[in-house]
């Protein structure tokens, strides 16, 4: 952590020092401070595929472990817009964008106490499979950041 936030000092335009302490915020289960953390690398504009990949991922923290769905779905748009249309993973994305939209209005539904459609319920036929990006020069393939359950082993 402390050789990161040192690179970000230094180099404070240096991507990929940002990305290895949003890592570490992240393995610390500091999950805002990660999702800020690639926010900051938005603002320093890196290439559209670092884009794509950085607002998939703060979809995914978004979605997961802090809890903002709506957000979630703001990022993974702003990726699918920037995706090419022929791009392999942009079936997967739009599927995840279709089942939060569908989660945020069951959630609507049940905070007015009125009763949620077949169509509204989870489906639990899908098992979530865990989500890599490839982040164009920055070591090819890279596991999301992904939250874990506080307790378990690293």
């Amino acid at each position: 952590m402390r050789v990161a936030r040192r690179a970000v000092h230094v180099f404070p335009n240096y991507v990929e020092g940002r990305r290895t302490l949003a890592l570490a915020f992240d393995l610390q289960d500091r999950f805002e401070e990660a999702a800020n953390t690639l926010l900051d690398i938005l603002a320093l504009d890196p290439p559209d595929s670092v884009k794509v990949a950085l607002h998939k991922e703060l979809g995914e923290y978004y979605k997961g472990p802090l809890k903002q769905p709506a957000k979630a779905v703001e990022h993974k748009n702003k990726a699918l817009d920037m995706m090419e249309p022929d791009d392999p993973a942009r079936q997967r994305l739009e599927e995840d964008v279709k089942a939060l939209k569908t989660k945020i209005e069951r959630q609507r539904l049940e905070r007015e106490g009125k009763p949620v459609p077949p169509g509204l319920r989870p489906d639990a036929k899908h098992p979530k499979k865990s989500p890599v990006m490839n982040i164009p020069g920055m070591g090819g393939k890279t596991p999301m950041l992904r939250h874990r359950p506080k307790g378990t082993n690293r």
